[in-house]
């Protein structure tokens, strides 16, 4: 069911979790697949002894910024495992004048003008994706004048990660709206059920 979103950041976007009866969860989860395999190939070069996979626990999202005003506000994302996962935004459809930024910190002598901070921007064409390490870049997309943006939403783990303890109340949004079974959130909602 598409429906508005209710986050802090993120501003007259509107969304659906895929369930992994789709056909689109299949292809993203796919241990063959562009995305495990462009995962795996980034994060070998840093953790060479772990396997990432798509997250049973951080929903697959479809989101689209379609309404004049829809955008998501300067944020990084919430480290919900340990180690941290990988965010990844697929770009599906984009005709708007919505543009992806994120702040890069150096150090005052690498800049001419004394700033600490570079922005850069991109408007993402669609079949194109973006990578984030959670907790690291800063990163926004600016307001929607026209046209429409959809995009796709999901995050991979190292296989054997932790959900972190500070974050089980961000994931816990997520049992209700996820159809896929996981031991992490099962061992989650047990604890929830122990409690009460």
């Amino acid at each position: 069911m598409v429906e508005t979103e209710r986050s802090s950041v993120a501003s007259l976007r509107t969304g659906a979790v895929l369930t992994s009866e789709s056909s689109t969860f299949r292809i993203v989860s796919d241990k063959n697949g562009a995305f495990h395999r462009t995962v795996n190939r980034i994060m070998k070069s840093i953790d060479d002894d772990n396997e990432y996979e798509l997250s049973e626990v951080v929903p697959l999202e479809v989101r689209r910024y379609g309404s004049v005003g829809s955008g998501m506000a300067w944020h990084k994302d919430d480290v919900l495992f340990d180690p941290c996962q990988i965010e990844i935004v697929f770009t599906l459809d984009n005709n708007s004048n919505c543009r992806t930024m994120w702040k890069d910190n150096l150090p005052k002598n690498q800049k001419s003008d004394g700033e600490q901070t570079e922005i850069h921007e991109v408007e993402t064409e669609p079949n194109s994706a973006i990578f984030l390490q959670a907790g690291g870049v800063e990163h926004c997309v600016s307001s929607l004048k026209v046209g429409e943006r959809t995009i796709l939403k999901f995050a991979f783990v190292r296989r054997g990660s932790r959900v972190r303890e500070d974050a089980k109340a961000v994931l816990g949004q997520f049992t209700s709206k996820n159809s896929l079974g996981s031991t992490h959130m099962g061992k989650l909602s047990k604890r929830k059920a122990k409690k009460r």
